[in-house]
Formats: C-alpha cells, structure tokens, sequence
C-alpha cells in the first residue's frame, strides 16, 4: 500500500533479467533483449534473427524469400509461417552448375529464369540473380559452425570450405583448373578419410562433389579452352565445342564422355569431365539406394571409377539426347550378378539409377546413357527379380500338384510292403523332404510379420532343401553302382543295405552346414520379403546345391553311357529304337527328378531372367509329379499293387484282367542275362507294353 512497481515495455528487461521490479539503486533502467543472441528468436528455416530496439526482425537468405517476396519481416507465434522459401524452384544441391557468371548480382529476365549457377534472390533493385557461390558459402559456413574441430569429417569439410572461399572471394587472381585439381586432390588424399563414420561420408561428398564442380565450371567459363591436368586423387579435362561438330568427346584415362553438339548451340559451349580415381571405394556399394526401404537395398560393388559430367548449357535434365559415359570396368563384371549405371544423388545421399541406363557392358568397359548430368559410376549388385504374378500363379499351381503327387508316393510306398527295398526307403526319404519343403514354401515362405517364426521357418526350409539335394545325390550313387555293377543289381532291392549310413550322410551333412551357418550368421535367417535366407547367407544354400549338382549330372552321364555301352555289346534286341527312346526319355525324366534342372536358378539375372525364372519354377515345382510318374506310375510292379487294391473295391471285376504271366521278379540274382539287362529294370522302373 502506497508503494509502486517498475514494468519493462515488451522486449525489455533489467540486467536481473526481471521485468517488474521496484525501483532502487540496484534496479534503475531496463535494457533490450537480445532475442537473436538468446536464441529466443521465432525464426524459421533459411531465415536468420536481426536484433532492433525493443524487437527483432528475420531476414531471409540468400536465394530465399518470405510471402510477397520481401526478405525481411516481423515474426508471428506460428514458427511454420516463418519459413522462407527458395526464391527458384531449382534447389542447389539438386541443380549441378554449369556456366558461372564472374559478376555476382545481375537483373533477371521475365519470366524469371537465371543461368546455371545462379538463383533468383529480392534486393532493393527487385528480382535479381545471385551466385551459388556466395550460397554455398553460406551453406558450408552454417555447417561448419556446428561441428567438432576434431572430428575427421569437419577437418574434411573446413579443407572444402577454404577451397571454396578462395576462389569465390578472389575475384582480380581466380584459381585455374590445374590448382583446383591439385587442391581438391589432397582434400581426397586427407588421412582423416580413413576415420569417417559411413553416416558423414555422403554428407561429406556431397560437399567436395559440388565445390569442385562449382570451381571447374567457373574456371572453365573464366577461359573456355581445351586443358587437361591429373593430380594423385582425379583427372580433369574441359573442352570447347567446335563448329558444326556432331559430337564432342573427352577422354580422361581409360574413361571418355560423349556429349551431342546438339546440346551445345552456343559459341565457346563446351564440358568438363572429372575423373576420381580412388572414390569408388570411399563411395561404396552399400550407398546404393534401389529403394525406399531398407531391406530392399542391397549390398554393392562399385566396379568403376565414379566420374562427374557437366556441359555448360542451362539444360541439365531430360537431354535429349541422352549423354554417353564410357566406363572402364576395375573389375570382371560377375555373370551371377547385374551391372547398373547409377549417379550419385545428394537428396538421397546415395546412388540412384534415375534417369541411366546400360547400352552395352563386356569384360572390360560399361556404356551408361543418362539423361541427365551429376556423377556416375557402375554398380555390380545382386539380382532382384521383380515380382511376376504369372510366374507367381505357375509357382503355386505346380508347387500344389507336386505336393499331391509327393503324398500319394509317400502313401505307395510307406503302405504296399511288396515294394519295400533299400531303394523304397531313399526314395521315401527323397519324398519327405521335398514334401515338407514345398509345403513350406507354399504356406510359410511369406509369414515376414513374425520376426522369430521366419527365422525359424527360414531355417527349416535352408535345412530341408539341403537334405532333399543331399538324398538326391545319394540316388544318383545307387543308380551308378547299379549300372556299374550289372551282375550285382541288388543294389536297388536289397533288403538288406547300408540305409542307416545313408540316414546319417542325407540328414547329416545338411545338419553340419545349417549348424555353422546359424553360428557365424544367424541374422542371416529371414528378411523383410520372405523367410529365406539373406543374400549374405545365401551361398551357405547355393555352395552345397552347385556340388550336388555337379556330382548328380556327372554320375548321371556317366550313368547312360555305361548303360549303352554294356547293353549294345550284349543284345541287338536291347539297342533297338524302342529301347534307345525309352532310354533317353529316362535320362530326361532323371535329370528332373535328381535336381539338376535347379542350375536354371543361376541364369535369373540379365535379359533372359524372366525366361530362365519360368523355366525354373516350371522344372522344380512339378518335380514331384515327376518322381510319381516314374516310380509310381510307369514302374510295372507299382502298377500291380494299385490294380490289387482296385480290385478290392471292385470285386465283380473280371478275372481276365488278372496279372498273370506279366509281373517281373523284383530279385534279378536267377534271371537270364537279357532280362537282367532289361533296361526297365536298371533304371528302377520298368515300362509295360
């Protein structure tokens, strides 16, 4: 009562940082706030803070405007309305510049339009063009500010930012090209390369690739003459296009780019072509970005040197037509895998293959066509076959039929005791595999939802598959010992046989090799399109099946050609035509049924991969129905027992089609040499007339 109190007006307040006090020796005035210096300031993205009295105002940057194109004004509560946009659609991080004026403001045209390395920016004069360069710095300059002195990356990026301002800045002594090649090689030739994190290395990249192309294109433009100069790090080489030229080419070391004169109407048009001779290994494949989502991106080789293109035309993208980049390959481009031209996106910050295109690849060199300039390599990656939904309906259908046919042979030999032999049980062992694999594939392939079951699933499937392939090449032995050893035939219908030793060889040898998988890479189990095994596990399935392969063709060859051999020598009877064909029909149906059609997986690459995914869906999914045809089917002693049990459920049928006089003894130790020789009974099942 009967006092008063002080109150600072709006953006003021006493060195206490008080707003009301009461007046005394201690508390007599109150000062500005510095809402710029507090960073209390309310201005958004590319705007920066100017401090007034009492107030603060936010201007826009370089190449940025607010509404109405005015570059300062006063800030509301809404932070998103004090953004301010770029002034030209063109972002300079996605526009590579190609001509570079020396003067740094001049009018713009109506409409709008600035060359490449300038930008549309609002001065007191109206619309006018600023260069990137001032833009740039500005850029490298805010990075800067926020990054350890220390760290690899900023040390990288200080060396990048002093190379841009000597040039930008030295207007009277600008730097040529040579001293460009030569400051920006020992940027990349920098000791602190080697301790980047993988996250700052595109960060860091994108930075240099720009800088250096910046300062070529200026220096070019500067003095359009034809110059080559090489460094330890990169090669650089410009030059002028001559009059009515068709095409204008540059060659720097092993690598050349070929542009149309078309693209270059102008006198003293022309290009520049850099070439980074280490980067590609700075610049990895696992920067290859095919997809939104991670799980699709998949590791890479660059198998070239990464090279910039640029022309001095203001048209960058959409050329029509396209530039050609002739790349020399570091290394023999892998027939298992697929070659991509790619260019090196700084939105991403990675390599993308937008707009690029292979013309033609061989041992040595890569042809890439874009329609567009930036920097490009070659990419050797895996293949990713697209999603075919014809292929896919093929797969379901014949992987649905070859499971029923797989039960019902399961079903004949498991029941009719008749037909029980050594090689009955491998072929029930054979059958078991494959039926539960195709069930799996059928029913758990795609269960991606459910981290821990796909592994699981993935995991069973790796281990079932090897033993189907395992049981298939313990086929192909006992049908090669079989042929081998005429005179001992029981090979095939003894009871009595080394059936448990082939258990622990089928079952175990997968065991083992699923087992050292899952220890030195049990990530590798399940991936975000299916519950298989990652490309980084994958050979652990694809090295053991291209040794079975191997073995299984091998003997099966062999196989034959012993046959023809002993059966020609023996009987003309037996090398008729008829034989002869059923012969080779049985090779066929063999080469199905013991997986070697399964190397068809290894052309699914290139052009013919649509092809080659049909053929071998079609093989493999009806490999089932093949094992039934022929063992069940076609072997005249199956074909008794089914009639056996017809007769059961049709009792009034007549006796006339008993089977009397047209069984063949399954025991071939008492039976004549022709009969034995028979070649329905060597390949295990016998044809009937």
């Amino acid at each position: 009562m009967g006092g008063y109190k002080c109150m600072c007006a709006h953006g003021y307040q006493t060195k206490a940082n008080k707003t009301e006090f009461c007046h005394n020796e201690n508390y007599t005035k109150c000062e500005d706030i510095d809402e710029c210096d507090t960073n209390t300031h309310k201005c958004g993205a590319n705007a920066k803070c100017i401090n007034t009295e009492g107030s603060y105002q936010c201007q826009c940057e370089r190449g940025y405007h607010w509404k109405d194109n005015t570059t300062k004004f006063t800030p509301t509560d809404n932070k998103e309305q004090n953004k301010c946009e770029a002034a030209d659609a063109l972002s300079p991080r996605t526009s590579p510049p190609a001509t570079v004026i020396t003067s740094t403001i001049f009018p713009a045209t109506d409409p709008i339009t600035c060359p490449a390395g300038y930008v549309v920016s609002s001065t007191g004069k109206g619309m006018e063009c600023s260069a990137l360069c001032e833009i740039y710095l500005q850029e490298r300059n805010k990075t800067l500010s926020f990054c350890n002195q220390k760290d690899p990356g900023c040390i990288i990026q200080r060396s990048t930012y002093r190379l841009l301002e000597s040039s930008c800045h030295d207007n009277e002594n600008k730097l040529d090209i040579e001293n460009i090649t030569n400051s920006a090689s020992g940027i990349l030739s920098d000791p602190s390369w080697f301790n980047l994190s993988s996250s700052l290395v595109s960060t860091v990249v994108n930075g240099l690739l720009e800088t250096v192309e910046l300062l070529v294109f200026k220096s070019f433009h500067t003095n359009p003459s034809n110059q080559n100069f090489s460094s330890p790090e990169m090669d650089v080489a410009t030059k002028v296009a001559q009059e009515n030229c068709s095409f204008l080419t540059i060659t720097v070391g092993l690598n050349r780019m070929q542009v149309s004169c078309d693209l270059l109407p102008k006198p003293k048009d022309g290009a520049v072509f850099i070439s980074y001779k280490n980067l590609d290994s700075r610049l990895s494949g696992s920067f290859l970005k095919l997809s939104e989502d991670p799980e699709e991106n998949y590791p890479a080789v660059v198998i070239s040197q990464v090279v910039t293109g640029g022309i001095t035309s203001q048209i960058r993208e959409n050329l029509n037509p396209p530039v050609n980049f002739y790349l020399n390959n570091l290394q023999v481009p892998d027939s298992s895998q697929i070659s991509l031209c790619v260019y090196w996106d700084p939105k991403l910050g990675g390599w993308s293959q937008r707009g690029c295109n292979i013309i033609f690849s061989n041992i040595s060199h890569t042809v890439c066509s874009c329609d567009h300039l930036s920097t490009f390599a070659v990419i050797m990656a895996p293949c990713d076959i697209k999603e075919d939904r014809g292929l896919h309906s093929v797969s379901r259908i014949g992987l649905g039929v070859s499971v029923l046919c797989l039960f019902l042979s399961l079903v004949t030999f498991l029941l009719c005791r008749s037909l029980r032999s050594a090689h009955t049980s491998m072929l029930v062992a054979l059958c078991g595999c494959l039926f539960l694999g195709q069930l799996i594939i059928l029913f758990g392939l795609h269960q991606t939802q459910f981290r821990i079951l796909c592994s699981i699933i993935a995991g069973c499937l790796h281990y079932i598959l090897l033993c189907a392939f395992c049981w298939m090449t313990l086929e192909s032995v006992l049908l090669f010992l079989t042929v081998r050893n005429l005179n001992a035939m029981n090979y095939l219908t003894s009871r009595r046989s080394h059936f448990p030793t082939a258990c622990i060889i089928g079952f175990g040898v997968p065991a083992v090799i699923v087992a050292i998988s899952a220890a030195v890479r049990y990530d590798g189990y399940g991936t975000g399109k299916s519950c298989w095994l990652s490309l980084n596990l994958i050979w652990s399935f694809l090295g053991p099946v291209c040794v079975f392969i191997t073995i299984n063709t091998t003997l099966l060859i062999l196989t034959f050609w012993l046959l023809r051999v002993k059966l020609a020598s023996l009987n003309t009877n037996v090398s008729s035509l008829k034989n002869t064909r059923l012969l080779a029909f049985k090779a066929l149906v063999q080469l199905f049924i013991l997986g070697s059609t399964w190397i068809l997986g290894f052309f699914q690459c290139g052009p013919g991969a649509i092809v080659a995914s049909y053929l071998f869906t079609i093989c493999n999914s009806l490999q089932g129905a093949f094992i039934f045809l022929v063992h069940c089917l076609l072997n005249h002693q199956v074909r008794e027992e089914y009639r056996k049990i017809f007769r059961r459920f049709h009792i009034k049928k007549p006796e006339s089609e008993g089977v009397s006089g047209s069984t063949v003894p399954m025991s071939l130790k008492s039976v004549t040499a022709p009969e034995e020789l028979k070649p329905d009974i060597i390949i295990d099942h016998p044809f009937e007339d």
